[in-house]
């Protein structure tokens, strides 16, 4: 947030003093994500700012706190002719004007309204050896000179979040009111700054009105540990106001509007192909029957942890993700029937499941305690459970299931 009560004798402070920062209050304060990126097509075009605090050293003696006076830049770093007039292409050095503004690399959205933001970014033209004279924003490492101990703060590229907001400079007739609004590609900005150009130090009303619209300012500085804006790794800096759950816009918007689909409320658009129901698919069947699973598998003479069983004379294996009707049939791996189970579950509506060892119906699953047609416990080895749908339907599934049995323990009486 701009700081309050800047006074100007603070020659590297990011906004001048007086009407850019008082009477300015946290309430108007949105969340904002502010986004670096090395993708070109999402950056912002903003104005570029002087913030030499000597028009004498600074380059075409620009003001602090106005408009550098270098030609501006495509997203290459290709200069303006600084004749042309301004252009209406974004790929154009002279894209809105041809000197003054520059490229953020990145973009900032209002998550409040989800609107994108313009931003502006400063330089301090006279340490060009800071990276503070090529209208890029590109700051250096270097916080202080440690030659005469002077603030250099990376170049003075100090970043600007502008808010979609109307400002009002100065009392009675003198009074002047600024509306800004979202993204514009900076143009609405650099009108503002080129009403008294020449100006000097700044002009006391329309110089002011601008910073006052500013939300955030950081000062960044740049790192030699890893590389700046590297491809694929976007960084993401979030900013967070804590806020009463309630709509919020920036500006209202009339209830005739164009764009006013929703009376202000957020609006939302999601895609539901290959979500919606259908009767049946045979390509989902077969993936569902996939699922067929025996647990646990392998099985070492009883279920580790809480298990399945309900004392120690039980052994119990589940079958799980069966169709509602099927017939489950259990060989040896000789290919002799073991057991077999005609399961039709299709009146079961709410799946259920065994809990604190009482029996229930589950839906989607069978008990298999471990034991042949006869009801004599089963030996130890391999076992081919073979599942067939019914119904009108022929899916079917062989799961093999490998059981180490325990011997009878008979102190268990």
């Amino acid at each position: 947030m701009v700081a309050t009560n800047l006074n100007m004798d603070d020659k590297h402070g990011p906004a001048p003093n007086g009407g850019s920062s008082k009477p300015n209050n946290l309430r108007g304060l949105s969340s904002v994500n502010v986004v670096f990126t090395a993708d070109k097509t999402k950056w912002t075009r903003c104005p570029v700012i002087e913030m030499c605090s000597d028009p004498t050293f600074a380059y075409k003696n620009a003001p602090q706190y106005t408009l550098r006076r270098s030609p501006s830049v495509n997203k290459d770093g290709v200069e303006a002719d600084p004749d042309a007039g301004p252009s209406t292409n974004p790929d154009d050095p002279n894209y809105i004007a041809a000197s003054g503004m520059g490229w953020f690399p990145g973009y900032a959205i209002d998550i409040e309204t989800g609107e994108r933001l313009n931003v502006m970014f400063s330089e301090n033209s006279m340490l060009a050896a800071e990276n503070g004279r090529d209208m890029k924003f590109n700051p250096s490492p270097n916080y202080i000179n440690f030659t005469n101990y002077a603030p250099i703060f990376g170049g003075m590229h100090y970043l600007y979040i502008m808010g979609h907001t109307s400002v009002t400079i100065g009392t009675g007739v003198s009074a002047r009111t600024f509306s800004y609004p979202a993204y514009d590609a900076g143009a609405k900005l650099y009108y503002t700054f080129n009403i008294s150009p020449d100006s000097l130090p700044f002009n006391a009303i329309t110089v002011p009105g601008i910073y006052k619209s500013c939300t955030y300012v950081n000062i960044p500085l740049s790192t030699t540990t890893y590389e700046w804006l590297p491809e694929g790794n976007d960084a993401v800096v979030k900013i967070r106001v804590a806020k009463p759950y309630q709509r919020y816009y920036s500006v209202p918007m009339p209830s005739d509007h164009e764009k006013n689909i929703n009376d202000g409320n957020p609006v939302y658009q999601f895609e539901t192909t290959g979500y919606e129901s259908i009767a049946f698919s045979p390509e989902k069947n077969e993936s569902d029957l996939d699922q067929i699973t025996v647990v646990p598998n392998p099985y070492y003479a009883y279920a580790d942890g809480p298990g399945y069983e309900r004392n120690q004379l039980d052994t119990r294996v589940k079958i799980t993700n069966i169709p509602s009707r099927c017939v489950v049939t259990i060989y040896n791996i000789n290919g002799s029937l073991i057991r077999q189970y005609n399961v039709d579950k299709s009146g079961i509506s709410n799946p259920s499941s065994s809990t604190n060892g009482v029996d229930t119906d589950p839906k989607t699953s069978i008990d298999w305690d471990l034991k042949n047609f006869a009801g004599i416990p089963i030996a130890g080895g391999i076992y081919l459970i073979h599942v067939k749908e019914t119904g009108g339907r022929n899916g079917e599934r062989v799961v093999k299931w490998f059981g180490a049995m325990r011997p009878i323990d008979l102190n268990t009486f």
